[in-house]
């Protein structure tokens, strides 16, 4: 190896030994462990958790379809766009699960959601890739933000933290 070469590695490592030690959760994704629960502990100290019965609850109800369908069609979404799941990764796979949902929406259980997701496809699309947080008030106000309008934009919301995340 040449002067340079032993130099630049010396203090790759140098830098990553110190960045290891001072500041330790940075340097692991356990850090990250707590966050979605403090999201949604903000959300609920703030009022914006839900009371009653959602869109997607309705929607459910009307169809007569039951959550056990829905957490199927969940897994086998996040089986088809995922190997591993991670904190890092999160936003990463909740994007790709809901383009994988938008373009295979002919096998989502519910009509409702089908026609809803066939009608604003690229407006979901547009706003989880625009979404600052990946909860539900984070994923309804992107995709209020991109146009769709309220009660499908609740329903959405709640489909994709029910049963993609």
């Amino acid at each position: 190896m040449n002067k340079t070469m032993k130099t630049f590695t010396a203090t790759t490592l140098a830098g990553i030994m110190a960045l290891t030690t001072m500041a330790p959760g940075f340097a692991s994704a356990d850090s990250l462990s707590g966050t979605a629960e403090t999201v949604n502990a903000i959300e609920k100290k703030a009022g914006w958790e839900q009371t009653g019965p959602t869109e997607l609850d309705k929607i459910m109800q009307k169809e007569n379809l039951s959550e056990v369908q829905f957490i199927r069609y969940g897994n086998f979404v996040k089986a088809q766009t995922t190997d591993e799941v991670n904190a890092l990764w999160k936003g990463a796979i909740v994007k790709k699960a809901v383009k994988y949902m938008v373009d295979h929406s002919d096998i989502i259980p519910s009509k409702s959601l089908r026609n809803i997701v066939d009608k604003y496809g690229n407006k979901i699309i547009k706003a989880i890739d625009t979404a600052e947080t990946y909860t539900w008030y984070g994923i309804a106000k992107a995709l209020t933000k991109v146009g769709v309008p309220d009660k499908y934009a609740d329903a959405i919301a709640d489909f994709i933290v029910k049963f993609l995340l």
